[in-house]
């Protein structure tokens, strides 16, 4: 049977569920089997064309060629997991953007066929294990599967009849009382980050700025998410939060390949909230850039404020754009 699940219906089966085994039976097969809670969900593929065992750092500063991963995963025979260990792994299945989103983005081993191999499938999934590896290297590990069948087996019957996919519709959203303060988006000093990696950057600082999701999702398109639940998680985030950036630096970069990080330092704003009044604080951005076609894209994003560790501190004389800020003090150390 290899009738193909939904999204959301793949979502819905592997609630509550951890990562139990991992069985590699024949070169063309791949058993993959979570449990919990008394269930057991079992993923057959069959007639494997492709298989991968990639490592993503969680650090977006880290590029692939850097990345260590500290529990290798040796896939062959049977490799079982310890229920006390809980180890947090879904199941997702693949667009070819997102496919090649990750490949490019990750230490990849080819345990059989090639990328090229992949795509020609008629199932191409992604068995994500989260955060594998010691803290301070850790990555999430990822099991690429491209196979002609694909099966999956419960205690109970499962529906596989395919559902709607695109999630609930955007709201409204709520009308805030505070409003973002009138500085630019992005001012940044001269630097000799390429014209192509700072485009989206800019666009990224602007649109959240402007609450201009449209175009937010050309420059950052979040391809775990789908159709308005896209915006709907774009709005959420900037929008209900209160929260703005203003890029002021660009403090350093790198490339390999299709894949390019940036690091960009300026001052987010948030908006007051409990008692608590609306503050400025320096922070850090760190940005992973991936190049599609002729431009480039947003991957990934995390930042960190100095104030809390978060980030390094520089010294007043590092920092001359602190100065043409005028919409109140700046937390920085």
């Amino acid at each position: 049977m290899s009738r193909r699940l939904s999204r959301r219906k793949l979502e819905e089966i592997q609630h509550d569920l951890w990562l139990a085994e991992l069985v590699r039976e024949t070169e063309d097969s791949l058993l993959i089997t979570l449990a919990g809670d008394g269930r057991v969900l079992a993923f057959d593929l069959q007639g494997v064309v492709a298989l991968a065992v990639a490592h993503e750092s969680l650090d977006p500063w880290l590029l692939p060629a850097e990345v260590e991963p500290s529990r290798p995963l040796v896939l062959v025979g049977t490799v079982d997991f310890e229920p006390e260990d809980e180890i947090a792994a879904r199941l997702v299945e693949l667009g070819p953007d997102q496919f090649a989103d990750l490949v490019a983005a990750s230490r990849i081993e080819w345990l059989r066929g090639s990328s090229a191999a992949a795509m020609d499938a008629p199932f191409l999934v992604d068995l994500r294990v989260e955060n594998w590896g010691a803290a301070e290297s850790r990555s999430d590990l990822h099991v690429l599967v491209a196979a002609r069948e694909f099966l999956a087996v419960e205690d109970d019957e499962i529906d596989l009849a395919p559902g709607d996919d695109e999630g609930g519709k955007a709201d409204s959203g709520t009308i805030t009382s505070h409003e973002a303060p009138a500085e630019p988006a992005f001012q940044v000093a001269p630097h000799d980050l390429l014209p192509e990696l700072e485009a989206p950057l800019r666009v990224f600082f602007e649109a959240q700025l402007e609450d201009d999701f449209d175009r937010l999702v050309e420059v950052w398109p979040a391809h775990d998410l789908r159709g308005e639940e896209r915006l709907l998680h774009l709005r959420r985030h900037f929008h209900d939060l209160e929260d703005w950036g203003y890029a002021r630096a660009i403090e350093g970069w790198k490339r390999e390949g299709d894949l390019a990080a940036v690091r960009v330092r300026g001052i987010s704003h948030s908006a007051p909230e409990d008692g608590i009044r609306a503050l400025n604080e320096e922070c850090l951005w760190t940005f992973s850039l991936r190049r599609r076609g002729g431009d480039w894209i947003i991957r990934g994003w995390s930042r960190g404020w100095p104030s809390v560790g978060g980030a390094p501190c520089l010294p007043p004389d590092a920092k001359p754009w602190l100065a043409a800020w005028t919409s109140g003090p700046v937390l920085d150390d």
